[in-house]
């Protein structure tokens, strides 16, 4: 058996077979890889509780909060899909614009070739208009808020970005709003929602009828207008306006016989005859 000296005043560390022994008067207390394992167990523990208090006391002091923001983002999602319908349903009449640039006929259809030039809007610009005006009226739907009188409410600018693809067009919205009610505070920001709509696909078909038709300035390409319909499974129709200027309708070819469907409009000024392709 090993004897150890002691000291009961001093403080040393002493060596014994290998093994480490701090001395503290009338003490020997080894140092080994065991108690360093112990420490990390005490401060995972630790950790795990510390997480697990944070996590509690978000789940029963915030729920609330969450459950009514909920109804909020709901609310601003509903006006975002009412006023984007609204504006695509009005561009679909107007050439891919809620109100047209210039040149456009006097009822307010996009002109996408004016006799010498194309020119058919890009889908960037009509993404661009759609943005603008959901902005400005986005505002008025949500009225300020005022169908929630229990909270208050402070909002921020609106941004708005859309993406228009065949089917749909996906609006991004930022709409910063900070809700407060007693002592509690959410925020929220982005809004997201898809409206079924082929507004993007209508209008790529008639940029490329307006690209083609440049090549046709003294009248409308009767066979290229044929050859469009058949490649794109559509039904496009034409309308006189005046003596240089004719509306183009494209409708789905499968729903050309409802009244309800989507239609969309544009014009273009020619020569006033109508042409074959050669």
């Amino acid at each position: 058996m090993k004897k150890y000296k002691f000291y009961r005043r001093e403080k040393r560390i002493y060596k014994r077979s290998n093994s480490y022994f701090e001395s503290d008067g009338i003490k020997i207390v080894p140092h080994s890889k065991r108690s360093q394992i112990s420490i990390f167990i005490i401060l995972a523990v630790v950790f795990v509780l510390v997480f697990s208090f944070l996590f509690f006391l978000r789940n029963n002091f915030f729920q609330g909060a969450s459950f009514e923001t909920n109804t909020i983002q709901s609310f601003v999602e509903s006006c975002i899909e009412k006023e984007a319908g609204a504006i695509i349903s009005q561009a679909g009449e107007n050439g891919g614009f809620y109100i047209a640039p210039e040149p456009k006929t006097d009822s307010g259809i996009f002109m996408y070739y004016d006799g010498k030039n194309d020119l058919s809007p890009s889908q960037k610009g009509l993404e661009e208009s759609l943005d603008y005006f959901l902005e400005e009226r986005l505002f008025f739907c949500t009225k300020n808020f005022v169908d929630f009188p229990e909270y208050e409410i402070w909002q921020e600018e609106i941004k708005v970005n859309s993406k228009l693809a065949n089917e749909k067009i996906l609006f991004t919205v930022n709409y910063p709003l900070t809700i407060q009610k007693g002592a509690d505070v959410v925020q929220l920001e982005k809004f997201s929602v898809a409206v079924p709509t082929r507004l993007g696909f209508y209008s790529s078909i008639a940029r490329e009828i307006g690209s083609v038709q440049k090549n046709y300035p003294q009248g409308i390409c009767l066979d290229c207008l044929l050859e469009t319909a058949l490649k794109y499974d559509v039904y496009i129709d034409m309308v006189d306006y005046d003596e240089t200027t004719t509306v183009f309708i494209i409708k789905d070819e499968k729903a050309k016989f409802d009244e309800t469907s989507e239609l969309f409009l544009f014009a273009m000024q020619t020569g006033g005859e109508d042409e074959t392709s050669v």
